[in-house]
């Protein structure tokens, strides 16, 4: 409500291709992303209105917490918003879901350890199976995660395609991701399910044109996310 002020202020200019929504910020469960074009009126008067939304709440913005993102602007310019704001300028673009991720940072997978819930009575399981058991499922909870992220944005190249699964089939079988020897099973059968012999991993061409279907239905049909809005006024609208 804040913002919505700088609508009809002259002096303000909207970011490119967010004018015809009145696109200033959009809100997440924790996070604002603010938008407005780079000059340094439109800044100043968007750190203008956030100071006055903390003095009338008692909410303060986080300033290590703050990243600033430009683009196409020369030094000076750059050091005038820099300054407007106090915030660090942060590296574009927005990376794996939607945050850098730090080599610090660390994913935990639970692995199984049996396959019957009764320990005491089972037998403990080889370990060939325990390595194809233990590798598939971090292909699962780790490769593929990865790849899913790309694939409901955009149709990946074939190439693409085949050198992310050509990595997950060298894991599987020899627990590395460089080519030591030949797959004694072809992908697509792994792919199968169990019950058919395979072990169930999803098809990255397959998965790539339902998510990118399912992305084409939105866009045709639900017209109340902001997102599929904004398409429909600057791409499907002309």
């Amino acid at each position: 409500m804040v913002l919505q002020g700088l609508n009809n202020n002259l002096n303000f200019n909207f970011h490119p291709k967010c004018e015809k929504l009145k696109i200033i910020n959009v809100c997440f469960a924790y996070d604002i992303l603010l938008f407005a074009r780079g000059r340094t009126k439109s800044i100043k008067l968007v750190m203008k209105k956030m100071k006055y939304f903390s003095a009338t709440t008692g909410l303060q913005k986080s300033i290590p917490k703050s990243k600033l993102y430009l683009g196409g602007l020369d030094v000076e310019t750059t050091r005038l918003i820099q300054q407007a704001t106090d915030f660090d300028i942060g590296n574009m673009l927005f990376q794996i879901f939607g945050g850098p991720f730090k080599q610090r940072e660390t994913i935990y997978i639970q692995l199984p350890t049996s396959n019957r819930e009764d320990d005491e009575k089972t037998e403990p399981l080889e370990h060939e199976t325990f390595t194809i058991w233990k590798e598939t499922t971090i292909i699962e909870k780790c490769l593929f995660f990865i790849s899913n992220y790309w694939m409901h944005i955009f149709p990946l190249p074939k190439k693409v395609i085949a050198h992310s699964e050509g990595l997950c089939r060298n894991f599987l079988w020899t627990g590395k991701d460089s080519y030591i020897r030949k797959a004694p099973i072809a992908w697509e059968h792994v792919c199968d399910l169990v019950a058919a012999g395979g072990l169930n991993l999803i098809s990255l061409t397959a998965w790539n044109k339902a998510t990118i279907g399912k992305m084409l239905w939105n866009i045709a049909k639900i017209k109340d996310r902001l997102w599929i809005h904004w398409i429909h006024e600057y791409y499907m609208n002309k």
